[in-house]
């Protein structure tokens, strides 16, 4: 998948155009016209997503009834780099035990450049209360909000808190999603969105409150808007 900033999502899995179920086939660079269908239902996905439509089974979980929300951020990482594997390993280990007391659920992605970008998911009272103490944390600055509200379905919902990193290809999605915050369209957003999705899919599910929508039929439907 490509967006106007050029880079490319080499690594996506190999996507049927007309369903929304990936096919299980190995990860890789896809053929050219395997990579069109990629971008067609990636794009189709988060469309979805983003209106709160349902997924292949008809299901909604509504976020006013089940008060589910979504927080995404990213910032700038303050970590001296000779501490940055030993603080960051303990940082990861903390956040999955503490979201997994207030069944927050999420995925946190660490850049070549030292940027973080993290999703948090679940009560919007217990998200918001960890964005309170997430931007007073001295580890990180720059904390900049790409997405606050309701979500319709939780995209990580077997993670409490999914890792990946470091990325050159991080840095591209944090770069273009901060600087199309502002514009009319969301594809930067959802760009973002979807690459931590691909990346979250590719480890074993960890102290999340639900199975997985990642490799089903749900599969990252969820943004309200």
């Amino acid at each position: 998948m490509s967006d106007r900033s050029g880079f490319s999502f080499v690594n996506i899995r190999n996507r049927s155009q007309n369903s929304s179920v990936p096919p299980v086939e190995p990860l890789g660079r896809c053929a050219f016209h395997l990579q069109v269908r990629a971008d067609r239902w990636a794009a189709r996905a988060i469309s979805d997503a983003l209106a709160g439509r349902p997924d292949d089974g008809g299901n909604i979980i509504e976020a006013r009834k089940m008060g589910e929300h979504m927080v995404l951020y990213t910032s700038t990482c303050l970590i001296p780099p000779a501490h940055a594997d030993a603080e960051l390993a303990r940082l990861v280990e903390q956040a999955r035990v503490r979201n997994a007391v207030l069944r927050v659920t999420g995925a946190l992605l660490y850049s070549e450049l030292r940027r973080f970008a993290q999703i948090l998911e679940g009560d919007a009272h217990a998200v918001h209360a960890l964005m309170d103490s997430i931007r007073r944390d001295a580890r990180h600055t720059r904390v900049t909000t790409l997405y606050d509200g309701p979500l319709q379905r939780r995209m990580f919902g077997s993670w409490s808190l999914a890792y990946a990193g470091p990325s050159v290809l991080v840095d591209r999605a944090i770069e273009a999603a901060e600087f199309g915050a502002h514009s009319v369209s969301p594809r930067p957003r959802d760009d973002l969105v979807a690459l931590m999705i691909d990346l979250a899919r590719r480890q074993p599910s960890r102290g999340g409150v639900e199975p997985s929508h990642l490799g089903a039929a749900g599969r990252g439907r969820g943004l309200s808007g």
